[in-house]
């Protein structure tokens, strides 16, 4: 009788252990199972890194084209004992020649890129003075900007920047009218002491799709050069600080074929698409 009780014990304890080992081995299956089912998950989630589509470097036109300028200016007439010290905002002036240039580019990323370049430029403003004479001023700028690129950097996609630089200016030219209709003075100088030596400059702007390109540029410096004296020892620029600023409507020109980039496309209108 002992013994059967005991084979009975015996053979009890032995399904207990099968069955939780069983248990433990279903539970572990379970757990695999899971695991593999999140990580299939995790990459069906995980998207494909995008192939550059764009040139690592690049030449290009500038963004200049047609320029709308105008003036912030403080100012005094050293010859007239009446006339106070006055804050005028220069009429707009528009200058569709000469304003062209070249531009490197180089895109670190398929989103981030850098420029530099030379180019020209007709600046200038328009100034009303007294007696309803008004005095044109201008001057060809030679420049260098550099600049930083954000956006998509194919050709002729929408990005924005911004950035500095400084103008070299190279020839000043100067009209005075008497009643806006009657020229009264009119000379042009080149590399002119009636301008400072150097013009540096900040601007904003954005390309949008197609390669239309507006652009804000601003110069903190003095366009004139107030100790500027005449042969004769007068004064005219005495008391003028003036403060340009510059919105320019250009189009960003691509130069040079597209390279063969792996994974890309050309379509027929000349846009890299990914394969």
């Amino acid at each position: 009788m002992k013994k059967g009780v005991l084979l009975v014990i015996l053979f009890l304890s032995c399904m207990a252990t099968m069955t939780a080992g069983a248990k433990e081995q279903v539970g572990d299956k379970a757990k695999k199972e899971e695991k593999e089912k999140k990580k299939k998950h995790k990459k069906k989630k995980h998207k494909k890194k995008r192939p550059f589509t764009a040139r690592r470097f690049a030449v290009s036109t500038d963004v200049d084209g047609a320029l709308f300028s105008t003036a912030f200016i403080y100012h005094k007439y050293p010859y007239l004992t009446t006339q106070l010290p006055t804050n005028t905002v220069a009429t707009v002036r528009f200058s569709g020649f000469l304003n062209t240039g070249v531009t490197f580019n180089f895109n670190i990323t398929q989103t981030v890129g850098i420029y530099t370049g030379i180019d020209i430029k007709n600046l200038g403003f328009i100034d009303f003075t007294y007696a309803d004479s008004t005095v044109k001023r201008r001057s060809y700028n030679v420049g260098v900007p550099f600049g930083v690129k954000i956006g998509n950097m194919d050709d002729k996609k929408a990005f924005g920047f911004i950035g500095g630089g400084i103008d070299k200016p190279i020839n000043y030219k100067e009209k005075q009218y008497l009643e806006k209709s009657h020229k009264t003075a009119r000379f042009s100088e080149w590399f002119s002491k009636r301008t400072p030596e150097f013009m540096p400059y900040v601007f904003i702007g954005a390309a949008i799709n197609q390669g239309a390109v507006f652009k804000l540029q601003y110069y903190p410096g003095n366009f004139l050069n107030p100790d500027y004296k005449t042969s004769k020892g007068l004064q005219p620029n005495y008391g003028y600080d003036v403060h340009v600023l510059m919105l320019s409507i250009g189009y960003w020109v691509p130069i040079g074929r597209r390279h063969n980039i792996p994974g890309t496309t050309v379509t027929a209108n000349g846009q890299r698409v990914i394969k």
